[in-house]
């Protein structure tokens, strides 16, 4: 579905709009006079309504309320747009936001080999470091945070190839796998919790079918209208279809850690 329909050469943008399917932050962009766009109302129709879309649409509020910017358009007050902001506005008030589930993995800064800075020397394994690292918890959920990073710097530190590297890899290996599955169920509850898209307002069509006039003035108003229920549809279809493809990489990705 392709939905940017901003030219670049409007006079009305003063900073190049972002890729096709976001939604613009308000920081990143200078409006004058300027209506909504397509992508800007597909965007934020397709945005968890617990994701910080309330705080685009704060801004969106206050700034089309600036005089000479956003709220007037040769005189005439944006009215439909403001509706539709209030509409979905609603539609975050009172509402909890779902929790962000994290999980922050130990081992995930240190990588193993190549991370040495630049002249860094290799270094061996102690007498103390094996002895340390043999009285660890066979168990890697038994093996605390600052135990679990601790392995995965030294594992950085041992020239590749070596009998200490091959130490370091049995032991951190199923350490790293035990905090990526749990890294992972947490990413997966997160998605679970979350409410994939605002539930599009009547006022959603009003002005995405005014958005598509401004772009192929020829349409009829039936037509236009049609062809903004279709982008609506379409652009809906989308997120449960990402959202069921990222549910199944996550629940795969659990199960290849688990194994």
């Amino acid at each position: 579905m392709t939905t940017n329909m901003t030219s670049r050469s409007d006079p009305n943008v003063l900073i190049e709009d972002t890729p096709p399917g976001t939604v613009a932050p308000l920081r990143s962009r200078i409006y004058k006079n300027m209506h909504l766009t397509i992508d800007e109302i597909l965007g934020i129709i397709a945005t968890s309504p617990d994701a910080g879309a309330r705080g685009t649409l704060m801004a969106w509020k206050m700034f089309k309320q600036m005089p000479g910017q956003g709220g007037g358009l040769n005189g005439r007050t944006l009215a439909d747009e403001q509706q539709f902001v209030h509409d979905l506005l609603q539609q975050t008030q009172n509402k909890p936001s779902a929790a962000l589930v994290r999980h922050v993995n130990p081992t995930a800064r240190p990588r193993m080999g190549g991370n040495l800075r630049n002249n860094e020397e290799p270094q061996s394994l102690g007498v103390a470091d094996v002895t340390w690292l043999t009285r660890l918890p066979a168990d890697p959920a038994k093996v605390s945070n600052a135990d679990a990073e601790a392995v995965a710097k030294l594992a950085v530190k041992v020239r590749p190839g070596t009998s200490d590297e091959r130490l370091l890899r049995s032991i951190l290996e199923p350490i790293a796998r035990h905090h990526g599955r749990l890294e992972t169920d947490a990413e997966l509850r997160t998605l679970n919790a979350s409410t994939a898209h605002f539930d599009p307002p009547a006022s959603t069509v009003t002005v995405l079918a005014d958005a598509v006039s401004r772009d192929v003035p020829e349409l009829r108003p039936d037509e236009a209208k049609a062809r903004a229920r279709k982008m609506i549809d379409d652009a809906l279809s989308q997120v449960t279809t990402n959202r069921t493809a990222k549910r199944a990489q996550l629940e795969a990705r659990i199960r290849e850690l688990t194994g």
